[in-house]
């Protein structure tokens, strides 16, 4: 392994990170939190060496100096889809989504509607995690999570892939303008090179 770094990212990014870190053979200590919590952190100048994050929320970060504009690497995505059970048969009749609140910007409703998906029951949560739960409970039948988060469980199964806005799948990373890891700047190159891609593809990333 790879001297290790500390890397903050969007909540339903952690444990895809964490294995595309390590099929690169790096230690890496991956955090999530919504964007805007992610941001106040930084200017408190928790430990952190590179952030992950949608790119709205990046380009905040480049004009507020909280990161390095040369090293900043665009071009990741990850789509939204609908989870079900593994094994589960039929039209899901309840489907578990975010509302758009601080914690998640994803209006899961619209994004709903948008894809003409109807179901007699909607269940507004918090997070996408929330939704996934619901399913795991038997709560709901169906969640609207990040492709990234499905391929993280074994026991939920792809029902539909959502075609959602951009803003809200767009992924950058940068390097921490106060990065104590010298592998920060090397790590956020080797995340945009080709050498990446099967792990990230393997991971979610679009």
């Amino acid at each position: 392994m790879r001297a290790g770094l500390t890397l903050f990212c969007d909540p339903g990014l952690a444990a895809a990170l964490r294995g595309v870190a390590a099929a690169g053979g790096r230690e890496v200590a991956v955090l999530s939190a919504p964007p805007a919590l992610m941001l106040a952190q930084i200017t408190r100048h928790t430990h952190n060496d590179v952030l992950f994050t949608q790119t709205d929320a990046m380009d905040q970060a480049v004009a507020a100096g909280l990161v390095r504009p040369a090293s900043r690497r665009d071009g990741f995505s990850v789509p939204y889809v609908l989870a079900t059970r593994a094994g589960a048969a039929g039209a899901p009749r309840r489907i578990a989504v975010t509302d758009a609140t601080a914690a998640c910007r994803l209006d899961g409703r619209a994004l709903l509607a948008a894809a003409a998906i109807a179901a007699p029951v909607i269940i507004g949560v918090a997070t996408t995690a929330d939704a996934s739960f619901m399913v795991r409970r038997g709560d709901a039948d169906a969640a609207l999570i990040t492709q990234t988060e499905l391929r993280a469980a074994p026991d939920l199964a792809l029902y539909q892939t959502l075609n959602a806005p951009a803003a809200l799948t767009s992924y950058a990373a940068a390097v921490n303008a106060h990065a104590f890891s010298p592998d920060a700047a090397p790590f956020c190159g080797w995340l945009a090179s080709d050498a990446a891609r099967p792990a990230l593809a393997q991971a979610g990333f679009a």
